[in-house]
């Protein structure tokens, strides 16, 4: 009689598996459900067939932001468009699968009352069901297959549990259940078992199911059908092969039921590809390709950035199997050399050869079955109970706990996201604990660093200098505390455009921090400010890096998105708000890099912190009726995001549908915000689309506000694109606003669906100029700029200096030696043509925490002065830091015809050094405000 652990070795498999689901799964938060990344395209085929009938598959969005995070950071995108028409890019193989498992969760759900939108938990649980289902199935006839061989049962079963716990099949059937990898390695093995017993053993009647098998691994992923360059092998030999198809001519029936039974299956995709184009045949995947001129061989296999060798040892142990194979000239043994040489080298070919694998290259999970048998071989020639068998039987234990232990590392993101280099594999190879690490871009795509370093033993000019103490420290005498009263830590504050060059950029911030609890609460916050209000938050929690009264080192890295303004500011700093001081934190540098290229697109979205706002009225434009009454026309049903109808705008229709009416009642008319969103698709490679916001007093336009979309689009993929409107200084309750997109081009095609406009109430006041000038009122502005590069006939222009700049090579530079700055002097009636006002902007940086420096207007007649106003740089510059300062001053009521006026700066300090850089001088005519 058995024993219990041999007799159901797969049953304790299957139990193993459930408890590793329950522990590290959690199928009911959003970031971790199980129908989840390309698991999403796979089953979409069964909801939109049996549940929402649609095969555009527009309830995408539906489900997206119903189920899963709201900063769409688990959000798949699997429709690609073909001819103005949308095909699921995955093939269907995985829906056939899944369908029993679908139908039982979808009448549990209609029985219990639950929603049956094929979204709800329920359907979760029941796709995570089916995953250890067939696992169940392929251990099983694995084991099966093994003994099939001649393997004794015991080493089949070790042989199994190498497989179920010595590679990455766990991960993808416990934590990304949804891919295709367990379903294809079940199939395989039973395709192996069936094969050998009709090829070896004559047993026809199981060609209809070889038949049924071989058609599903082909529709779930057509690579897999190499596999059949295996048969040979599986079939004893070559000459098997032969006898085989000549016995068909004695049973026809057998082998037509066969082929009727695969061409059936391989016409699904077919079936389903013409009712989503009408056409019977397409390439669904887009612009995903081969590459068969640059195969990454050597990176799949053996690279620190999931190479299968190294991160599934047993596995290149497996190959050592090839040794007796071919020493012993075992019939069909080449075809086999031969599918693994031509297998790989293709699954190297594809254009993201790592296939975005979070653990090992789970391509090679669909021919464990092989390895396994290859494994079995290498067995074979050793006595049961002789030291080569041990030998090799202590080496595969030990690969399974390393396994498993390296599982743990992937679930607990030990290794840092990104790729993982020579460095940080060892470096973390016994870690249990995750490490806050970043890796920095190659060399070759760094474009700018701009550095920023703060050892807090002396004033930097960083924010919150108030926060330093000398209570501990990592190195020196001086730390930043956090928590207590320093709820915000030392950090920086810094215009963000002039630190960055090109498009693409990142952000890397590291730290030492000395915990002094076990959650000392402490978080890295980055936050992007555009006219003071946050457009771009990100936060970073530090507690799971930290150990108490351990000085541990950090480094992050943060998004640098799309910039609203080129006057947009981010605050880097350490927020805790603790009631007592609960860590420090010391050696802090801040790196903002621009890059050359970059593999991930400049964010397009707002990231509003939720405390800082509240909407006060949104209007949803989802294009399927006119509901907001502008632009109609635009409305078509050849292309859509979601539902059937979006709006197009081309040559010949340039305005999109979007928004015409007056701002809502309530919202704060001074500090007005506007959040704008929509989905966006163009057929350019550069598109010219515009968002366009336009301000009306009585009909008449007085405020534009455009944002070109050309950065953030991509050729013919729908793109989530955001942007914070700018506003008007003064907007009236009877003001009309418009918001639309712009086509400019004659060209250019653009869809545009799912538009929605928030009215915000701002709770933290943005910056604002001295003075509003309305701009309703403007009646002519001449603007004067001096950029400091050169003398072009302002006075003082001795002061212009290479010692430091903002922008280009030059700024001016006052200080003790010489206190005037560069200054305009000039007649009031050469620059205006009535009363208005003038406002003058520039970039300071002052070397001084309260600056004596002073911006001075001054009103001259017959070369005296008779009326002085100043505004003084202790109010708005920044030590040590480039500051925008912005003045507005009316030009005197009782000015006569031959007045001059002369601007400059003053530095009455001996001790302070001031620099200006990009002085604008705007001379504005206002009309009659009393009209």
């Amino acid at each position: 009689m058995k024993k219990p652990v041999i007799k159901y070795s797969c049953g304790i498999i299957l139990l193993l598996y459930i408890i590793a689901f329950a522990a590290f799964k959690h199928p009911r938060q959003e970031w971790d459900r199980v129908i989840n990344s390309d698991g999403k395209a796979y089953y979409a085929y069964l909801t939109a067939i049996f549940i929402y009938h649609d095969l555009q598959f527009n309830f995408v969005e539906s489900y997206e932001s119903s189920y899963y995070p709201a900063d769409r950071s688990a959000y798949k995108e699997f429709r690609v468009r073909i001819d103005d028409r949308i095909v699921n890019k995955a093939y269907p193989g995985l829906a056939v699968l899944w369908l029993p498992f679908f139908l039982l969760a979808h009448l549990i759900t209609l029985l219990a009352g639950f929603s049956s939108d094929g979204y709800s938990i329920v359907y979760q649980y029941a796709m995570g069901l089916s995953a250890l289902f067939y696992l169940w199935l392929g251990c099983t006839f694995l084991k099966k297959l093994l003994m099939l061989l001649g393997t004794p049962e015991r080493r089949a079963i070790l042989i199994t549990l190498v497989t179920a716990f010595g590679t990455n099949l766990i991960y993808y059937t416990v934590n990304e259940s949804t891919m295709t990898h367990t379903y294809s390695f079940a199939l395989v093995a039973a395709w192996i078992f069936f094969v050998i017993r009709t090829f070896r053993n004559g047993q026809l009647s199981w060609l209809p199911l070889i038949a049924l098998l071989t058609g599903l691994i082909i529709i779930i992923r057509p690579l897999n059908a190499l596999v059949l360059l295996t048969v040979p092998f599986w079939a004893g030999g070559w000459g098997n092969v032969k006898s085989f198809l000549y016995s068909l001519k004695t049973n026809r029936m057998n082998g037509m039921t066969s082929l009727l039974i695969f061409i059936l299956i391989l016409a699904i995709p077919i079936v389903l590809w013409y009712l989503q184009t009408g056409k019977p045949l397409v390439y669904s995947y887009g612009d995903e390709f081969f590459n068969f001129s640059r195969p990454r061989i050597a990176k799949i296999l053996f690279s620190y950035e999931k190479g299968w060798f190294l991160y599934t040892p047993a596995a290149l142990i497996s190959f050592i199997g090839f040794v007796p194979l071919l020493r012993k000239r075992i019939p069909g043994s080449l075809f086999l050399l031969v599918f693994w040489i031509v297998f790989i080298y293709m699954s190297s070919c594809w254009w993201i050869w790592n296939y975005t694998s979070r653990f090992s290259q789970r391509i090679f999970i669909d021919f464990l079955a092989i390895n396994a048998v290859m494994l079995a071989t290498l067995f074979q020639p050793m006595p049961v109970r002789g030291p080569g068998c041990w030998l090799l039987a202590t080496l595969l234990c030990l690969l399974i706990l390393l396994n498993i232990f390296q599982y743990y590392q992937c679930w607990k993101w030990i290794y840092p996201i990104g790729p993982v280099t020579r460095e940080t594999y060892w470096k973390h190879f016994f870690s249990v604990r995750p490490m806050a690490s970043a890796e920095y871009p190659p060399e070759a795509r760094l474009l700018r660093v701009s550095t920023f370093c703060h050892g807090m033993e002396s004033d930097a000019g960083w924010i919150n200098p108030g926060s330093s103490t000398g209570d501990l420290a990592h190195t020196g005498v001086f730390s930043a505390g956090s928590g207590g009263r320093d709820t915000i830590s030392t950090g920086i504050d810094k215009l963000v455009k002039p630190l960055l060059e090109g498009k693409h950029a990142e952000t890397i911030i590291s730290a030492w921090v000395c915990s002094q609890s076990r959650h000392p609460g402490v978080t890295l916050v980055v936050d992007y400010l555009s006219s003071g209000l946050s457009f771009f938050y990100q936060s970073f929690p530090l507690d799971p890096y930290l150990r108490k009264n351990t000085w541990t080192f950090v480094r992050f890295k943060a998004v640098v998105p799309r910039l609203q303004t080129d006057l947009d500011h981010v605050k880097v700093y350490f927020m805790n708000h603790s009631p007592e001081r609960t860590a420090f934190i010391d050696d802090v540098c801040i790196e903002l890099i621009s890059l050359r290229t970059s593999s991930e697109p400049v964010p397009t979205v707002v990231n509003l912190h939720g405390d800082k706002i509240s909407v006060l009225y949104t209007l949803i434009h989802d294009m399927e009726t006119d509901s907001l009454g502008t632009n109609p026309h635009t409305l078509t049903d050849d292309l859509a995001m979601t539902g059937r109808s979006s709006s197009r705008i081309d040559a010949s229709n340039p305005y999109s549908a979007g928004f015409r009416g007056p701002p809502p009642a309530g919202m704060d008319l001074l500090h007005p915000e506007i959040q704008v969103s929509a989905y966006v698709l163009t057929d350019a490679d550069t598109s010219r689309a515009v968002l366009v916001a336009d301000f009306r007093d009585r009909g008449r336009s007085f405020y534009y506000s455009p944002f070109a979309l050309g950065p953030s689009l991509r050729k013919d993929r729908w793109i989530f694109v955001e942007n914070l409107i700018t506003m008007p200084p003064v907007l009236k309750a009877d003001d009309e606003v418009l918001i639309y997109f712009w086509n400019p081009s004659k060209c250019e095609v653009v869809h545009l669906d799912d538009l929605r406009i928030d009215f915000l109430s701002v709770k933290e006041t943005r910056s604002m100029s001295t003075d509003v000038i309305d701009p309703r009122m403007i009646l002519s502005d001449t603007a004067l700029l001096h950029e400091m590069e050169y003398p072009i006939g302002w006075k003082n222009e001795v002061t212009l200096s290479d010692a430091l700049a903002l922008y280009g090579r030059r700024s001016c530079r006052i200080s003790a030696d010489n206190p005037y700055s560069v200054a305009l002097q000039g007649p009031l009636t050469g620059f205006m043509k009535g009363d208005g006002k003038i406002r003058i902007g520039a970039y300071v940086h002052s070397n001084a925490r309260n600056s004596s420096t002073t911006l001075a207007v001054d009103f001259r007649r017959n070369e005296k002065s008779y009326r002085y106003v100043p505004y003084y740089m202790n109010m708005r510059s920044r030590f040590m830091e480039w500051e925008y300062v912005e003045f507005v001053t009316p030009v005197p009521d009782d000015r006569l015809p031959g007045d001059e006026v002369f601007i400059y700066f003053w530095n009455a300090s001996p001790d302070e050094v001031f620099f200006i850089d990009n002085m604008n001088v705007e001379f504005i005519t206002l009309a009659d405000q009393t009209e």
